[in-house]
């Protein structure tokens, strides 16, 4: 994995397990695993997807992947924690890449959420995934399009620190773009009945709540980039008072408008 650009600290443990309640009504809109029994999670982090799953889909048991064992013991706290009862799921520490797992497993599904853009050559990671499933397994992918990201009025001290952000990320071999690069990724990996779907937040006056309930996340998304981004000597981290000014007049003014395009794809292995 490459460096993680919001790091492990406990405000960013935090950040990510709340990011599943504001996040999870968009991601998993168009998701169904009704009749999904074992499912696995790749990039498991906190287990925020893992709460949303189980507490949604009562007969669900699932499995996560997961590289960090600081993320895994959240997991366990924050599942713990949610009343979730620990038979109905399990971890494996371990890189995507080189799971261990045999073939031919067991799982109904697969689930990545907000991971591949963390990883170099995630295509490794397609391959290894597809590897273990059994043919004609169903992978549901959600992932990023930072460049899609627009605010009106203009920011320019968001806007430069965001794309600042973005060089970053892929100076450390991540793709903080690569939501439309998921159905070549699929093809090239050997998957079938591929399915890519764009979906756009487009925020404005017609939903004054919404929009301001993403306009503090996306605060706090931006902020947990910064440590890293001024440590690699990108930014300076005293002019973060004019970024935090700017999300303030957003969320003052009844005009504003905040827009953002993820990636979904949906294929079989």
């Amino acid at each position: 994995m490459s460096d993680y650009i919001h790091g492990y600290s406990k405000q960013e443990r935090t950040r990510l397990w709340q990011q599943g309640s504001i996040l999870s009504k968009y991601i998993y809109k168009e998701y169904d695993f009704t009749s999904v029994k074992k499912l696995l999670e790749i990039g498991s982090g906190v287990g925020a997807q893992l709460a949303y799953c189980l507490s949604t889909y009562p007969h669900l048991h699932m499995t996560g992947i997961e590289l960090s064992p600081i993320q895994i013991q959240s997991a366990k706290q924050n599942l713990h924690l949610s009343g979730i009862p620990v038979d109905r799921y399990q971890f494996i520490e371990a890189d995507a890449k080189n799971t261990g797992l045999s073939p031919n497993s067991s799982f109904d599904a697969a689930l990545f959420v907000w991971v591949l853009e963390h990883i170099p050559n995630p295509e490794k990671v397609l391959e290894e995934i597809k590897r273990i499933l059994r043919p004609g397994t169903p992978v549901y992918i959600t992932e990023v399009f930072d460049n899609s990201l627009q605010f009106f009025p203009h920011c320019p001290n968001i806007h430069d620190f965001w794309h600042t952000a973005i060089r970053y990320q892929y100076a450390i071999q991540g793709d903080p773009n690569i939501g439309p690069r998921l159905g070549n990724l699929l093809e090239d990996a050997g998957y079938q009945n591929i399915q890519i779907t764009p979906h756009c937040f487009n925020l404005d006056k017609r939903t004054p709540n919404h929009r301001l309930e993403m306009l503090q996340y996306w605060e706090g998304l931006t902020y947990s980039k910064l440590e890293n981004v001024a440590k690699a000597g990108l930014y300076n981290e005293q002019n973060w008072n004019k970024i935090r000014q700017e999300f303030i007049t957003l969320r003052e003014d009844p005009n504003a408008v905040f827009s953002y395009t993820f990636i979904q794809a949906k294929a079989t292995t």
